[in-house]
């Protein structure tokens, strides 16, 4: 199932986050966040959340869009619309934030969904950016401090570290798909196959290294690496290429 998590991952520029009776924020940390936070120099320990009612409605839509389009899917995982549910609250995904928060909110009735800006703060202003919002379209010329004292939640964030488990990164098999199709020149029907093949088999745990496609196999060892798996596939297309070992 990791198959189609990017297909199916949020395509408004905001974020969802939880909300909790108390007034701390729930959400999760993935590894692209540290890419973010490298690339644009921001503070990773002081993330920034705004929220916008704006984007509701919208939200609201691509998540039942979403569940539908998933159950739909014809995996046997997903026979009823709260299967689809349990498993975004099960295993949060990258790149799906509404999904995360609405599930999360799903079975714990007493939070709120929350959407609108997140980001981190600077640690150099630079063109008169003092907040980096990587989802939204906030103003940035503000501290991080004013956001802080507007959307006091900030101050009581639970951010919880997803994909430390090298299977546990549903953008990851999709990266490796992607790869291989940039490679091949497949179809669109022929990625939808190696997609469905790829989520059968990465279902089950404990596995030495999934077989993606045509041979390749990504290990734990691959996923941890910095090489990325997409460049880790290209290479191999490029080994069998050239005739190289």
């Amino acid at each position: 199932m990791e198959k189609m998590m990017k297909d199916w991952s949020s395509t408004t520029d905001c974020h969802a986050w939880v909300e909790r009776p108390d007034g701390s924020i729930k959400d999760w940390f993935f590894c692209d966040y540290d890419t973010i936070i490298r690339v644009q120099g921001l503070e990773k320990g002081i993330p920034v959340y705004m929220p916008d009612d704006k984007y509701h409605e919208t939200c609201m839509r691509q998540v039942r869009t979403k569940i539908k389009e998933i159950k739909n899917s014809g995996l046997p995982m997903f026979k009823k619309p709260k299967d689809v549910i349990k498993f975004f609250y099960d295993q949060p995904a990258a790149g799906n934030c509404f999904m995360n928060a609405y599930a999360y909110c799903y079975f714990n009735r007493d939070c709120k969904l929350r959407i609108g800006n997140f980001g981190w703060a600077k640690k150099k202003r630079t063109k008169n950016i003092n907040t980096w919002f990587e989802f939204g379209d906030a103003d940035m010329k503000e501290d991080w401090k004013y956001y802080y004292l507007k959307y006091p939640a900030n101050e009581k964030l639970d951010m919880e570290i997803v994909g430390t488990g090298p299977w546990n990164r549903p953008y990851i098999a999709d990266s490796a798909i992607n790869a291989a199709a940039v490679e091949r020149g497949v179809s669109k029907e022929d990625v939808e196959r190696m997609r469905r093949k790829l989520a059968e088999m990465i279902a089950e745990e404990g596995t030495d290294g999934i077989e993606i496609v045509d041979g390749i196999t990504i290990s734990p060892e691959d996923v941890k690496s910095d090489e990325g798996i997409e460049s880790i596939i290209r290479r191999e297309y490029k080994k069998r290429k050239t005739g190289s070992v």
